[in-house]
């Protein structure tokens, strides 16, 4: 069935594009001579975006002690230019997938955005550089969209596939594998590769998500990093809406350990509260 089904995917079929947003801004911010103002001009052309940048900007989540602000040219100063666009993918990406009925999107975008946002908490905390805190975070945020993409490509037999999840003990990747020779996670690496043309390090990431072994050492840190965080917000139910198996990453692998997590509590329920805040 792995034939039929990368055949389905190179057709490409109603799977939704990358959205004009991001994409402009990516096109952006691979020239060399943009600005800030030309990513805030982006969003300035669509008010219903722009109003959301502000508002998350400003939130509990975002705003962090700061004073608040009321243009976007502000909440750019303010967050700078990484910290909006990660929120641009994050308001952008949890539109997409949301008709398949195979699955519970809002659950399933919760989770994507929760391990999205408790990456960069646990990345701070374990002193992760930056620029692989920025990459968890959209790679957190796309780590399960081959499952949707299965739930796009073949709905009924994905659909039948996952009520028999509900009464093995395996992990849906290897039951994924088992029955039609590709997991979301390869699956998922393959349909960002191919349509959505995203950085390299994030298709990356994706496909090796539930294998965390292989790869350079920053590429392990960011995989070891998204194995943590998901294990933590399965942990505390916050999943993506499939019943299986969880594998989980320790804390250990990333320099924390228990006690230490367990200090990050109230911030990690702030980063899923923002979660459900953005999908509201």
């Amino acid at each position: 069935m792995r034939d039929s089904i990368l055949s389905l995917l190179k057709k490409h079929g109603d799977l939704p594009f990358l959205p004009d947003n991001v994409q402009k801004i990516e096109k952006k911010l691979s020239d060399p001579k943009s600005h800030i103002s030309d990513i805030a001009g982006i969003i300035e052309i669509d008010p219903t975006l722009a109003g959301k940048v502000l508002t998350l900007a400003n939130s509990a989540y975002y705003s962090r002690g700061m004073k608040s602000v009321s243009t976007l040219q502000s909440a750019i100063s303010k967050l700078g230019l990484k910290e909006v666009v990660k929120i641009v993918y994050s308001i952008e990406l949890t539109k997409l997938f949301v008709d398949t009925k195979v699955l519970d999107s809002n659950k399933f975008w919760k989770h994507s955005l929760a391990v999205a946002n408790v990456s960069q908490i646990l990345g701070k905390k374990a002193d992760i550089d930056q620029d692989i805190r920025d990459l968890a975070y959209l790679a957190g945020l796309m780590h399960d969209i081959g499952v949707m993409v299965f739930c796009y490509l073949i709905p009924g037999e994905y659909a039948d596939f996952l009520k028999e999840m509900n009464i093995n003990k395996k992990t849906l990747q290897a039951s994924e594998k088992e029955k039609f020779g590709i997991d979301h996670a390869e699956l998922g690496a393959q349909f960002i590769n191919k349509w959505w043309n995203l950085d390299e390090r994030i298709v990356s990431s994706v496909l090796h998500h539930h294998s965390i072994g292989e790869g350079s050492a920053s590429d392990k840190k960011c995989r070891r990093l998204l194995s943590v965080t998901n294990g933590i917000c399965n942990n505390i139910g916050i999943t993506n809406g499939i019943k299986s198996l969880q594998k989980e990453d320790n804390a250990e692998n990333i320099g924390l350990n228990n006690d230490e997590i367990h200090e990050l509590r109230d911030e990690i329920e702030t980063a899923i509260k923002q979660a459900e805040d953005l999908l509201n």
